[in-house]
């Protein structure tokens, strides 16, 4: 083969392929593909790389099939306007990209991103439009390639949202329970699926809670410095003061427990240390603690100070930690 590598993908860039008049949605798309593609690869790869952006944009104009194309080669795949990064020695997140087209029609179906981060890390990332999101362990965000009349995005999970200001196109937050409508903003949301309470934590700006579907939603507004509880299973709203940068303090690393039961303190760990904790009886988890732990502070230095003169014990038992009461 004559050509490097790196020719072969400029060649892709600068046109479409010979015979072939995309439209500008479906060029862009195709040239998304090819910058997924990239990575430390051969020059027959390269070429497979390249034929397989061309027959992706064939299908389109002929609107034939659909389309998706294989795993990135390289060790941690990235997708443009996804930044991710490694927290404690582990990949942070699993990113999906799904790409399709329309049979008949020859126009590309709106593509959705998926993010998914695994216990013990967190990743950051940065939407089409602008907006920053850091998403906690456990957490599930979905998301469009391409945000158009509207932008939205789906998490189960927690996250620290800096939305990129647009008021002709508002931002959603879809959440198990809870939709958040903002337009420019900072705010934390805890809403993971299997939790019973979803928090919301406004740092600047205003959003607006929605709770429930329909007509019989309620709506509740947030100002900076607020915070609103929504208990899933009585439907009880609270709003109170706060400090946001403690709802954001696992960002950093570390913990701020204020009133928090031991069960609520407990998934936070496992998210935070990757592990899974069983607490023998009712009694001990719904047990509150008020204290706080720094970022180089262990989760077993961290189980010890809680434990002290608590009456109950951790007992480790291979990567699952169980909490049981001592006399």
């Amino acid at each position: 083969m004559n050509q490097k590598k790196e020719e072969i993908y400029t060649d892709m860039e600068q046109a479409p392929p010979t015979g072939a008049n995309p439209d500008q949605e479906s060029w862009a798309t195709a040239l998304r593909m090819l910058d997924s593609m990239r990575g430390t690869c051969g020059v027959e790869e390269a070429m497979e790389d390249k034929q397989a952006v061309w027959d992706k944009v064939s299908s389109g104009i002929a609107g034939t099939g659909s389309f998706r194309y294989k795993t990135p080669r390289w060790f941690f795949p990235i997708i443009t306007g996804v930044a991710a990064t490694l927290i404690f020695g582990l990949l942070t997140g699993l990113l999906t990209y799904r790409a399709g087209y329309t049979s008949g029609t020859g126009q590309i179906a709106r593509n959705n991103i998926e993010v998914a981060v695994p216990m013990g890390a967190t990743t950051s990332l940065t939407l089409p439009d602008g907006t920053e999101i850091t998403l906690n362990g456990g957490s599930r965000l979905v998301y469009p390639a391409f945000f158009g009349r509207e932008r939205w995005v789906e998490l189960d999970g927690e996250a620290v949202f800096d939305v990129e200001a647009d008021p002709g196109c508002p931002f959603t937050v879809r959440s198990p329970g809870v939709d958040i409508l903002v337009t420019g903003t900072v705010f934390t949301l805890k809403s993971y699926r299997n939790d019973p309470v979803v928090s919301v934590v406004l740092e600047r700006g205003e959003v607006r809670a929605l709770i429930g579907k329909g007509p019989h939603a309620e709506s509740v507004s947030l100002y900076p410095g607020q915070q609103m509880l929504f208990h899933r299973e009585t439907g009880e709203i609270s709003r109170l003061q706060t400090e946001p940068a403690r709802a954001a303090a696992w960002t950093e690393g570390m913990f701020y427990f204020r009133s928090t039961p031991l069960e609520d303190i407990c998934r936070q760990l496992e998210r935070r240390f990757g592990v899974e904790i069983e607490i023998e009886s009712r009694e001990l988890a719904r047990k509150v603690y008020h204290t706080q732990f720094e970022s180089h502070e262990s989760l077993y230095e961290i189980l010890d100070v809680l434990s002290y003169k608590n009456r109950w014990e951790a007992v480790t038992d291979g990567r699952k930690i169980k909490i049981r009461s001592v006399p």
